[in-house]
């Protein structure tokens, strides 16, 4: 009965019946599906423990999925926005090969590689691997890769607005490769195409996030997401280019690259 509770107990139901309603609302029009594949059974139960306290302290609204062989996840039909997978099953290193067939089949999911050595975390972003946790897992280390993940998510919907010759063009950040200065034009190159504007660079780039975008030359600014490789000379690009890196700009360039990727 209400009547036989303290106010001090009534404060407290009623702010946790608010957090749920919150929850309620939110569900179904934000919702981000996680998939866990490890041969592992303990982990995913803490994992599954951890990512629940996260989506009732961080009121989201996740979907979580086990899977406990590598045959599962390749034979999965729904879409996921979030995997986290294990690179050693059976005592086999075997994960980034899964990676690379789930590439080549089009999955578009944020992968986050579980592993115990930081070697073969580095073999990962050759997939595309978004971020990586050493075992044994840590709830901060996967809050923090959590509030990461979901929010790279929400930004694949950003976009900065760019005058071209005649129109103001509405352009997706995730979208673009690098941004270079042609004499007294820009021209943005992106997966649609190039776009060729007046605007100065300097004003381009304070409208991009700036942990993700960097100078690699004067003039010349890099996605780091659409960085495939490295390579002596700079790095090689989803889309096949080889960007040089100038040898004034190379130190900084990578250690902010490095940066980017352990986020």
């Amino acid at each position: 009965m209400i009547s036989e509770l303290t106010t001090e107990e009534v404060i407290y139901l009623v702010s946790i019946l608010s957090r749920y309603v919150e929850i309620l609302k939110k569900a179904g029009t934000d919702r981000n599906e996680i998939v866990v594949c490890d041969d592992d059974a303990l982990v995913y139960e803490q994992m599954k423990n951890i990512i629940a306290s996260y989506s009732i302290v961080k009121n989201e609204n996740l979907e979580l999925t086990f899977y406990q062989t590598v045959e599962e996840l390749l034979h999965a039909k729904h879409k996921y926005d979030i995997l986290f997978l294990d690179i050693r099953f059976n005592n086999c290193d075997i994960g980034i090969d899964v990676a690379k067939k789930l590439r080549k089949a089009g999955n578009t999911s944020l992968i986050i590689l579980l592993t115990s050595l930081h070697s073969k975390a580095i073999e990962g972003y050759e997939i595309g691997a978004y971020r990586y946790i050493v075992k044994p897992i840590i709830k901060e280390k996967m809050y923090a890769v959590l509030d990461e993940a979901i929010s790279s998510i929400r930004s694949n919907y950003r976009v900065i607005l760019v005058k071209d010759m005649y129109n103001t063009v509405v352009v997706k950040i995730q979208q673009i490769l690098y941004i270079y200065s042609n004499a007294r034009k820009r021209c943005l190159v992106t997966l649609d195409g190039e776009i060729e504007t007046w605007e100065q660079l300097k004003s381009i780039y304070e409208k991009l996030p700036q942990e993700q975008f960097a100078y690699a030359q004067k003039g010349f600014v890099v996605n780091y997401k659409m960085i495939k490789k490295l390579n002596k000379t700079g790095v090689e690009l989803v889309n096949g280019e080889n960007v040089p890196i100038s040898r004034g700009m190379k130190n900084e360039f990578f250690a902010n690259y490095f940066e980017f990727l352990g986020k």
